[in-house]
């Protein structure tokens, strides 16, 4: 997938909208939640999961309601190797962490298709591992 996002950046001139969803406070922000309400310290993953847990399920929902609209839209966190530059460049308050890069565009046609999917069987394990 990595060729996608090395696309992506080559053609991110040519789209229409870019989107940088933003969280309001970092994850050092939230171990002091955890501070104050008591809780153990999370180890550096679990903190980060809680941290971008709702971000991601923002970003999905907003992917999914471009599409039904007509645009559709791909992700991408490649561009975070200079998320202080883009900051500077998008003017982002401080505080604010960036958690991907959304492609808008409408699909011209030539290439859209729904993606191919393996039966859910085999994919998806039942009651074990």
């Amino acid at each position: 997938m990595y060729w996608a996002s090395a696309h992506l950046a080559t053609i991110s001139p040519d789209v229409p909208v870019l989107v940088v969803p933003c969280t309001a406070a970092g994850p050092e922000a939230r171990r002091a939640v955890f501070d104050r309400l008591g809780c153990p310290q999370p180890v550096d993953h679990p903190a980060h999961s809680v941290y971008y847990g709702s971000i991601w399920r923002a970003i999905r929902s907003t992917l999914l309601a471009l599409r039904a609209q007509g645009p559709a839209g791909t992700v991408t966190a490649l561009h975070l190797t200079h998320a202080e530059e883009a900051a500077r460049i998008l003017r982002l308050p401080e505080e604010d962490t960036q958690a991907a890069l959304l492609a808008v565009a409408r699909p011209t046609g030539e290439t859209f298709r729904p993606a191919s999917r393996h039966p859910l069987d085999e994919v998806l394990p039942l009651d074990t591992w």
